[in-house]
């Protein structure tokens, strides 16, 4: 037993796991509180405009606009030879295409498909060549593989070489990290601004822009492969004497494989979704007909078009992804084991075995054609009219129906959307004055991540004020604050019935797929057929398209929430709605929150496309000096687009955490 004197007072803990005392806790956020309700005050007393002043407006524009002036003028030697190569590559490729009949070019596709994807997605290919040739797209779509080919092979080749720079050297990661982000941020139609500059409106031009958009994932993922290989397998193989080039050649690649094949995937659909947003400046392909369709409001057209690359965008998906895994699996350090050249062509023959059939049966096939004119002459341009198929006068009638017979339940739905989200957003966003709006993103920013981070965020909205784009910033975040709001309020519930039941998740998957593949302008039609054209469709349609992401990730978190835990909260006799308020969201929270970046994210991208159908803002404004080529403007509506991203970005991931360290200091 021990004696008073050997008892040792423990002293209370201290440091961030503390927990305060409740006199201390509001002070901070009281203090935050009242100063900007003093500023809010001073402000209106002071300032006659509420808005940024436009005196200070600093012309950033006007310099990247004299910038690309001097580059068009100066350096021809430039990007004269690089536009002739890409359409060079472009004409050469649809040549060889053109060249061959078309069902012999046909029967290739579905036989390679067989070989790397298996049966299935033969089947959906053939179906694919079949929807094609029924709606009368066929050149359009040999025109889109010509485009994908060229882009994704020179996005390839360069994202790679410049992965592998990145693994292997720390600065130039540090430096190409920024510029991805850049990249990445941006909205892809401030992209085609000085493209179209440059090379002027066409093909060279699209498949430029589309290598650039396409170009941030194979970086990415070939140096986050190459940094995954171990330590201990590199070092072994400096041990038996390999140079350095032989150990990225010979070990790092081929280890790193599956993580380059999933880079090459996600560059063939960043491709795919950039062909009907290429169409814009010229680019041939299945994008002409859907642009052209939707600016027309002929939604039929567009439909056909739209399935025609959404089935294109899953083949090729699914391909890659598998090659990908095939090659995975094969042993990545055969070349140490040091074999003779017989034994390499045996492995070579069976690794490629069903390739090389496919190739006889090619050549077979092509043969077969060459012998009969019927085939060798068939014209899939122009199927008879038995084979054609039009979605024109249904979908036409349908919505003719629609604003008929559901005019009782759509109007009062848009009527919703502008009175309880839309006009009270923006109104009450008018009414603060700029100083106001800098110390609440200052004040959050720091009870979010710290001072660091409220200064990084009134830097934000500074800036966007330096850029002139004051006003156009706050409609934008008053559509995409309704847009999220709505999206949020569905998205999780969704998210929370897929993860309670299997069968739901089931059929909800496939939905999310297809939404998550279409291109972005599809979604325009459903909201345009509802509502008309307008802000209200541009919210529908930012709802529709940012909805994925926090689905799947509420679905997600609570699904990959510890199984004992669960049970534990379960036999302490806690309900189905107290397990997943108290242990599974909060448990999960984390990602969630990021599905809700996402959403934001996505519904910012959407922001442009929306103003197609009449919604205002930063998008708007993209777009506008889009069809005038006006760079200086484009260039700081895109860069207060990125400069918003990037710090609701840092305020939603702070936030996401601080409530995440909250919750687990909370009293239960």
């Amino acid at each position: 037993m021990l004696r008073p004197s050997q008892i040792v007072e423990v002293p209370p803990l201290r440091g961030r796991f503390q927990r305060p005392s409740l006199g201390r806790v509001p002070v901070l956020p009281a203090l935050a509180l009242a100063s900007l309700l003093g500023t809010l005050a001073v402000s209106k007393a002071l300032l006659s405009d509420d808005a940024f002043p436009t005196a200070w407006h600093i012309p950033v524009g006007e310099a990247i606009a004299d910038a690309a002036d001097w580059f068009v003028e100066n350096c021809r030697w430039l990007y004269e030879p690089t536009g002739n190569a890409a359409e060079g590559a472009f004409d050469e490729l649809l040549y060889w295409m053109e060249v061959l009949p078309a069902p012999v070019l046909s029967f290739a596709i579905v036989v390679l498909v067989l070989c790397t994807g298996g049966r299935a997605l033969a089947v959906l290919s053939a179906l694919t060549v079949a929807w094609v040739v029924s709606v009368g797209l066929w050149d359009a779509t040999k025109e889109t593989l010509a485009l994908m080919t060229v882009a994704v092979a020179w996005a390839c080749l360069i994202g790679i070489a410049v992965g592998v720079v990145c693994a292997l050297n720390r600065a130039t990661r540090t430096i190409v990290t920024v510029v991805l982000d850049g990249m990445q941020a941006v909205p892809v139609f401030v992209y085609l601004l000085p493209v179209v500059l440059v090379f002027g409106p066409g093909n060279a031009a699209a498949l430029l822009v589309t290598v650039v958009y396409a170009l941030p994932p194979a970086v990415r993922l070939t140096e986050l492969g190459i940094r995954g290989v171990p330590s201990e397998t590199v070092e072994t193989a400096v041990a038996f004497g390999s140079t350095r080039r032989q150990t990225l050649t010979r070990v790092q690649l081929p280890l790193a494989r599956s993580s380059i094949m999933a880079g090459v995937n996600q560059t063939i659909m960043f491709a795919m979704a950039m062909s009907i947003i290429a169409a814009m400046i010229g680019a041939a392909g299945l994008g002409q007909p859907v642009w052209r369709s939707l600016s027309r409001l002929e939604f039929g057209q567009a439909l056909e078009g739209g399935i025609a690359l959404v089935l294109m965008a899953i083949v090729m998906d699914r391909v890659s992804g598998r090659l990908g895994n095939a090659r995975a699996s094969r042993r990545p350090t055969a070349e140490l084991d040091g074999y003779t050249r017989d034994r390499a062509l045996e492995r070579f023959l069976r690794n490629h075995r069903n390739g090389l059939i496919g190739v006889a049966v090619v050549i077979g096939f092509a043969f077969t054609v060459e012998a009969i004119p019927s085939l060798r002459l068939a014209d899939f341009g122009n199927p008879a009219g038995s084979l054609q198929v039009s979605l024109g006068g249904t979908v036409d009638s349908a919505v003719d129906w629609l604003n008929v017979h559901l005019a009782f339940l759509l109007d009062p739905m848009g009527d919703a959307i502008v009175l309880y989200a839309l006009n009270p957003l923006t109104d009450v966003l008018s009414w603060l004055p700029w100083p106001a709006v800098v110390l609440a993103a200052f004040l959050v920013g720091c009870l979010a991540r710290g001072w660091r981070a409220g200064v990084l965020q009134a830097g934000c909205i500074v800036l966007i004020g330096l850029l002139g784009t004051w006003d156009a910033a706050i409609v934008t975040m008053s559509i995409v604050g309704a847009s999220v709001f709505i999206a949020v309020l569905l998205g999780i519930p969704l998210g929370i019935a897929m993860s309670a039941s299997d069968r739901f998740a089931a059929v909800l998957r496939p939905v999310l797929d297809v939404m998550q593949t279409l291109p972005i302008f599809l979604f325009v039609i459903p909201t345009v057929v509802i509502l008309g054209v307008g802000p209200v469709a541009g919210v529908l349609a930012t709802v529709i398209y940012a909805s994925p992401p926090v689905i799947r990730l509420t679905n997600l978190a609570l699904r990959n929430v510890d199984r004992e835990t669960v049970e534990a909260a379960t036999s302490f006799g806690s309900t189905s709605w107290q397990t997943l308020r108290h242990v599974r969201v909060p448990m999960g929270f984390q990602t969630i929150m990021a599905g809700v970046n996402q959403t934001i994210m996505l519904a910012l991208a959407m922001s442009v496309v929306a103003a197609f159908i009449g919604a205002p803002g930063l998008g708007a404004t993209i777009l506008v000096s889009l069809t005038e080529v006006d760079l200086a403007t484009g260039f700081e509506a895109g860069l207060s687009m990125l400069v918003l991203a990037v710090a609701i970005d840092r305020l939603i991931t702070g936030l996401a955490s601080r409530l995440r360290s909250a919750e687990h200091l909370a009293p239960r």
